[in-house]
């Protein structure tokens, strides 16, 4: 599930809790997630560098084929993430506009082709 803990309706959070009690690796695949989506919303700037660190190692442990992937990812982008992470960057709008622009692309070469 997406959503983060933080958001879950009661129906929701039973359902993860009741996937969790089902399923050890999904449980473990759900903490895993919400630990690295707290890189981004808790950790204080000045902090990040020692935070990841164990999520990392977790990920990388934890025999789930994206977890690990994602934890060999994470490594060798590690500095850029942590300073990212510290100096409040994110690229966010920058995709954001090269989405509309791709957009616009798509419409315009849909009404720009003729046909022979």
């Amino acid at each position: 599930m997406r959503t983060g803990a933080e958001r879950l309706t009661a129906q929701r959070r039973a359902l993860v809790e009741a996937l969790i009690d089902q399923d050890q690796q999904i449980g473990h695949a759900w903490r895993l997630k919400e630990d690295m989506r707290d890189l981004f919303r808790t950790v204080k700037p000045s902090r990040a560098k020692r935070y990841p660190r164990a999520g990392i190692d977790d990920a990388a442990q934890s025999e789930i084929p994206a977890f690990t992937t994602l934890a060999q990812q994470i490594d060798r982008h590690y500095d850029g993430i942590i300073a990212a992470v510290e100096l409040s960057i994110s690229n966010g709008l920058i995709e954001g506009i090269n989405s509309k622009i791709r957009l616009i692309n798509a419409r315009g070469s849909g009404t720009t082709q003729r046909e022979h």
